[in-house]
């Protein structure tokens, strides 16, 4: 795999659904940038693991602590010049998966991507071919809860078709980063070979 990013990107976003390789491009990157000071964050550690997608209200939290995070970030560049900053899901994920748009989501995910922008970002979205997305569906978290999970989201997002919600977020993730206009990447991760 080849992952091609700026030169002068200092915060790298992996984004994609679920199973599309973000776990695998995260380990590819990590060793390529190994010597180079990396700091990362886990979808958990930005509070959009799976397990607190539909937690309810927690997107007023979810989007002052990004304020507050990217606040953070910016301090990080600054301080240490030779940093780079390894987000696993960010924005794009938290619009995407979002289910309430409650208490002015609109206006302060706004803030937030303004923020992004003055930051040297780059995304690299993973991309499934759609025959993949499928086979890839079966991902290695299967357990009840996941299980659960995945009814719950269904119901909330007015399918019955797990394989047609997913190619529509990843179409999702591609058409939202083209209008955001932060610099981005697609990357198709093979996974099985």
């Amino acid at each position: 795999m080849k992952v091609d990013f700026p030169e002068n990107a200092r915060i790298l976003i992996l984004e994609g659904i679920s199973g599309s390789g973000k776990t695998t491009l995260k380990g590819y990157l990590k060793n390529s940038l190994k010597g180079r000071k990396l700091y990362e964050y886990t979808e958990d550690d930005l509070l959009l693991g799976w397990k607190q997608v539909h937690i309810p209200h927690l997107s007023v939290v979810r989007i002052a602590y990004f304020k507050i995070f990217l606040d953070y970030l910016e301090k990080k560049l600054a301080d240490e010049p030779d940093c780079l900053i390894l987000l696993e899901r960010f924005h794009l994920t938290a619009k995407i998966l979002e289910w309430e748009y409650e208490n002015d989501f609109e206006n302060n995910y706004q803030l937030v991507l303004s923020h992004l922008k003055q930051l040297p970002v780059h995304i690299l979205i993973a991309k499934l071919k759609p025959f993949e997305i499928r086979k890839r569906m079966m991902h290695r978290e299967r357990t009840a809860q996941w299980n659960q999970f995945i009814k719950e989201k269904l119901v909330l997002r007015g399918y019955d078709d797990l394989e047609k919600l997913s190619i529509e977020q990843q179409e999702a993730y591609f058409r939202i980063a083209d209008e955001q206009d932060i610099p981005y990447s697609p990357i198709h991760v093979e996974i099985d070979k």
